[in-house]
């Protein structure tokens, strides 16, 4: 049996939901990230889309792909809170949004989930308004449908990054010609080989790269390289991380501090820190850093940016459902 949606929110008038002139949108969240960052990512996206639900009512039901190993509480709440993936195709979905997942191999070709991932590329092309593909989610994607590959960063590349909105398609005509995004990826793609494929790049980064760009495959396919669901202090949680890894011998080189993201005082206060573990690794130091936990903003800077962008989305799929005229679409 197919289990409700998880999550359901309306800001709609008693009037208007008697009436029924608000639309309703059904967004497929299909959650790819490890155990560890399953619930702070299902929570996020369903924030975010809360957040930007202004004019419409949104259903959000939870999916993740077969392949993602999972164990313990992570596996009790997949077995309790979301639907059994192969339901998938027997729900109507208007939308999709698909994490990333921490890769495991080289090749994103190799990775567990790659052959339902694929499936459920090819599936939504046909079956989703739109469908937004996130991280690694989105190097898949165009691995797939395109045979773009992803290239290997010199460094992990980290923290908040300016970036100039480059288009007039109705997804970010709206959105300030200058946004901030966090970036949290060891991978990137290349804008000219994207270009080339028939993919509008929507955002670009001096530091960071391409941000966003789409397809019409029909279905709109968008995708991000940042993280605008991301909280405040999530990337700080991800650098003491892999300090953690770090410091226990499990990764060869110290990580750099997230760029753009930290005052000048944490920052002074984080490399005193780093500075002394390195030399001894000193593992206790991680204890330490979870004082600076607590100074970091619940909300990220970005997250204006965020709520309009999915807005826009959101709104963009409710125009299309009912049939009005699409405004300017970069293919």
């Amino acid at each position: 049996m197919v289990q409700s949606a998880q999550y359901q929110f309306t800001t709609a008038s008693r009037d208007e939901e008697v009436s029924g002139r608000r639309p309703r949108v059904s967004v497929g969240l299909v959650n790819n990230m490890p155990d560890v960052a399953l619930q702070a990512t299902e929570r996020q996206f369903v924030t975010l889309l809360h957040a930007a639900a202004e004019s419409c009512d949104i259903r959000i039901h939870l999916f993740s792909l077969p392949g993602v190993p999972r164990a313990g509480a992570a596996r009790e709440r997949l077995r309790t809170r979301y639907i059994d993936y192969s339901e998938l195709r027997n729900l109507h979905m208007d939308a999709l949004i698909v994490t990333g997942a921490v890769p495991v191999t080289s090749r994103v070709e190799d990775e567990p989930f790659w052959k339902p991932f694929c499936e459920l590329v090819d599936w939504a092309a046909d079956h989703t308004v739109s469908t937004i593909w996130s991280c690694l989610a989105a190097h898949a994607a165009v691995q797939h449908i395109d045979g773009v590959a992803r290239h290997r960063l010199p460094s992990k590349l980290s923290g908040v990054f300016d970036v100039d909105r480059c288009s007039s398609d109705s997804l970010v005509s709206g959105l300030a010609r200058r946004y901030s995004v966090p970036h949290s990826r060891y991978n990137g793609l290349d804008e000219d080989e994207l270009a080339a494929n028939g993919y509008a790049v929507l955002g670009r980064s001096a530091e960071a790269g391409v941000d966003m760009f789409s397809k019409r495959m029909p279905s709109r396919f968008v995708f991000l390289q940042g993280h605008p669901e991301y909280d405040g202090d999530t990337l700080m949680r991800e650098y003491r991380r892999d300090l953690s890894q770090f410091l226990a011998g499990k990764r060869a080189e110290c990580p750099e501090m997230p760029a753009g993201y930290l005052s000048a005082t944490l920052k002074e206060r984080l490399k005193s820190i780093v500075e002394t573990a390195a030399k001894g690794r000193d593992s206790a130091a991680v204890k330490r850093l979870l004082d600076l936990d607590g100074r970091m903003p619940a909300v990220g800077s970005w997250s204006p940016h965020a709520i309009a962008l999915v807005r826009s989305w959101i709104d963009e799929i409710a125009r299309d459902k009912s049939g009005a005229p699409r405004r300017s679409v970069a293919a």
